[in-house]
């Protein structure tokens, strides 16, 4: 599994940031973690992984942001939430959950995550 993933998805969100006057945009510490905590999940597939990358998910979903969040926000998160659980069956590949990050990434960081 190369790096380039989760590069992209830091270079967009990083374009994201630098174009946003909003200080509620500024990128939250559980964006920030999603990426990183994705990665024993992406490199292993295993269950155990993934099922920790999982709860990274579900900390989205208890922040307190989330019920003040659009509904792309929500949705996104919860794809994010099927592909974490499809990538140890392999019925989702590594790509498709980062791109997956980053698109919650994008949809969620206006609403201060």
């Amino acid at each position: 599994m190369s790096a380039r993933p989760l590069h992209c998805a830091l270079a967009t969100l990083a374009t994201l940031i630098a174009g946003s006057a909003s200080p509620a945009a500024a990128v939250g510490q559980a964006l920030l973690n999603l990426g990183e905590g994705m990665q024993p999940c992406l490199q292993s597939s295993s269950a155990k992984a993934c099922q920790q990358a999982g709860e990274l998910v579900k900390a989205l979903q208890s922040n307190a942001s989330y019920q003040g969040s659009s509904h792309l926000c929500k949705e996104e998160i919860s794809e994010l939430a099927k592909m974490v659980q499809l990538l140890p069956m392999r019925d989702a590949l590594p790509t498709e959950l980062m791109a997956s990050v980053a698109d919650v990434q994008q949809a969620c960081l206006p609403f201060g995550f």
